[in-house]
């Protein structure tokens, strides 16, 4: 597929959301190669997907290194460059089906460059994380780290700059307490 856009972060997230009606749904299952187990059938499952599209897109900002690297995925030298081939062309007219193909083609090249990933398992809630899956056996072992170990800020603060919008809502710290409490406390 031919790569394209430049767009603002705001076109792309609106588009996610208006893809969720029926026929959007069913588009995105089929398309995007979504995992039976994980299927989009509700608004809020399409939340899912945009975390997603994120990881992949700031897993690879992490190991965004000028040669092939395997630690987190297999990857080609400077895979941002790469995904952001999909994404390049200017104009902001594109459809929201064309628009989801440029995140999913972007996206994968972090999640199946070889082509070999039969569907795309999206629900960490059934197959954990799978940006970070090659870290070791536990679906949840950085997730565990970063709670439990790393402070660090693990989201979108949103913004000109930024592809996604603010999740942060200021105050990070408090985001992450309340993701490792949710993930974790039983």
């Amino acid at each position: 597929m031919k790569p394209r856009s430049n767009l603002p972060p705001t076109v792309c997230y609106y588009s996610q959301a208006n893809l969720f009606p029926d026929d959007g749904r069913n588009f995105l299952n089929t398309h995007l190669k979504i995992d039976p187990r994980s299927l989009i059938k509700t608004r809020n499952d399409g939340r899912n997907l945009n975390d997603y599209f994120r990881k992949a897109i700031e897993y690879m900002a992490i190991v965004n290194y000028p040669y092939p690297t395997g630690f987190l995925k297999k990857l080609p030298g400077y895979p941002v460059q790469a995904a952001c081939g999909y994404m390049n062309d200017t104009g902001t007219s594109f459809t929201d089906k064309e628009l989801a193909t440029m995140m999913y083609n972007a996206a994968n090249i972090y999640y199946n460059t070889s082509g070999n990933l039969q569907y795309n398992c999206i629900n960490p809630t059934v197959c954990g994380d799978p940006g970070t899956a090659n870290l070791g056996g536990a679906a949840l072992g950085w997730p565990w780290q970063e709670c439990s170990e790393i402070v660090i800020d693990m989201c979108a603060r949103g913004g000109k700059s930024d592809f996604f919008w603010d999740e942060c809502n200021g105050n990070s710290t408090a985001l992450l307490i309340a993701t490792c409490v949710s993930q974790f406390q039983k």
